[in-house]
């Protein structure tokens, strides 16, 4: 898990922030629990909630998602571990809210605040959040501002840095932000708090994917130069962007099923966005295929399954069958001959040749891919392949396109980005990326460490001498 101070604070919060908003009404009291132990397993320290919660907004459920929270700390006494946010609501018709109306005065926001930390069995929050803005302006990703002569009764900024100022002098809150603020809100309670030296929102909670970048507008520089960042919330567009709504679909349970009042995504335009967006993905969405042919061990498998996961990524494990019947003699497979040792320029190489592998391979994957429609598959093949390897060559990747294409109608493309590389551009390109080699098999000996003498452990020794950089695995 990454980590990033939140705003100007001192607090690491993980880059991924657990949010709370069906539990109690979507989400049972064990299903949260489930999740928050699932999280701090994964190192998700954040979390976040709100004292309406749980969504939608009814009588019944107010404050409930707090209350699995609290019990949760209560039961688990893991409270230090965490770094908790919730809100507090602006203005609002809901008479079951302290008579409704304005919350942000001394009086409400003080009993809001008491009322969440008993709810939440904590006697501090680490950021305490102003949900949404008691005027009338453009909040909950509303386009247009339409002002308002007289609306002028909400509380004024100053008196709430003030309430705020002194729950931080109480050890109550630690920290303060925003949420659905705008780019006119936020600079006001920056301007105040230089101003009086009050406390400063150090974050703003707002909607930000890619169907709504208003946040863009406005914000972001303030955000950037003022050191309050952003807590980007529905980064997948209440799931609309994960494609499972398309076609008007609605899963069992899900919230767009359960919740028919949650809009803000089903417009016109936000659905043809959607439908890009998901044309997009499917071109570069990735399935990783690895073959198990029989070669003498599973080295190679295990690193790829490896990568695959922390990746998350597909990952297809393809048995095609028995090595003696299908590849004969090569010394991958074949138990009787030995893997030679020495560099892929030596005649003894020919040996590690399995016929027609990549050929094969390919096929496997062309059929994977019109099944799944897929539109481009990738190997990796090198120029280091060239001498000793026909399968690895652009004759027959440009041989291979050609049959994929009488496959399929739809053309599916064969990609061999390193084909014209040489192992030691293709190391100085991951060395530029960053990527851990530790990661990454090449030896045709399945021991614990490479053999350091078989053509594949020598050309792999050979690139990264070639970049004057140490193989992690040497």
């Amino acid at each position: 898990m990454n980590y990033k101070k939140l705003g100007n604070t001192d607090l690491d919060v993980s880059t991924i922030c657990l949010g709370t908003m069906t539990w109690g009404e979507q989400n049972t009291l064990d299903e949260g629990f489930e999740q928050m132990d699932y999280a701090l397993d994964q190192g998700v320290n954040f979390w976040d909630t709100a004292e309406i919660y749980s969504i939608p907004m009814r009588e019944e459920t107010y404050g409930e998602t707090e209350r699995i929270i609290g019990n949760w700390f209560q039961k688990t006494k893991k409270r230090d571990k965490i770094i908790l946010a919730t809100k507090v609501c602006g203005n609002t018709s809901n008479k079951y809210i302290r008579g409704g109306g304005y919350n942000f005065g001394k009086k409400k926001i003080t009993q809001a605040l008491e009322e969440s930390l008993k709810r939440l069995k904590t006697d501090h929050i680490d950021l305490y959040q102003l949900h949404w803005p008691e005027r009338n302006t453009n909040f909950f990703g509303m386009h247009g501002y339409e002002h308002d002569e007289k609306d002028n009764d909400w509380t004024p900024f100053e008196e709430i840095l003030e309430s705020l100022d002194k729950f931080i002098s109480e050890g109550k809150i630690r920290y303060i932000g925003l949420s659905n603020e705008t780019a006119w809100g936020l600079s006001k309670f920056l301007e105040l708090s230089k101003l009086k030296k009050l406390p400063k929102m150090m974050s703003v909670q707002n909607p930000y994917n890619l169907l709504n970048r208003s946040y863009e507008v406005g914000l972001a520089e303030i955000s950037v130069r003022e050191k309050s960042g952003l807590l980007a919330y529905s980064p997948l567009a209440f799931g609309y962007l994960t494609g499972k709504y398309r076609n008007n679909n609605l899963p069992d349970k899900s919230r767009m099923k359960l919740f028919k009042d949650f809009t803000r995504y089903k417009n016109e335009n936000g659905q043809n966005a959607i439908e890009e967006y998901y044309k997009i993905s499917k071109k570069f969405n990735v399935d990783c295929l690895t073959f198990s042919y029989g070669q003498k061990h599973k080295k190679e498998i295990d690193f790829a399954s490896q990568v695959c996961k922390e990746a998350n990524l597909k990952h297809n494990i393809i048995d095609i069958g028995n090595s003696e019947t299908i590849f004969g003699d090569s010394s991958l497979t074949s138990e009787e001959n030995q893997i030679p040792h020495g560099s892929y320029k030596e005649e003894t190489m020919k040996s590690t040749i399995v016929p027609n592998r990549n050929m094969i391979f390919l096929s496997y994957a062309i059929a994977y891919s019109i099944a799944n429609d897929i539109s481009e598959v990738w190997y990796g093949a090198h120029a280091g392949d060239h001498f000793i390897y026909p399968d690895c060559r652009p004759e027959f990747l440009e041989t291979m396109n050609i049959a994929a294409g009488l496959c399929d109608p739809s053309k599916i493309s064969i990609e061999a980005p390193f084909i014209n590389l040489t192992k030691g551009e293709i190391i100085k390109l991951g060395i530029d990326l960053n990527l851990d080699y530790s990661k990454a098999w090449t030896c045709y000996e399945g021991k614990n460490n490479p053999c350091k003498k078989c053509g594949s452990c020598v050309e792999r020794s050979e690139a990264f001498s070639d970049n004057n950089y140490k193989d992690p695995l040497n």
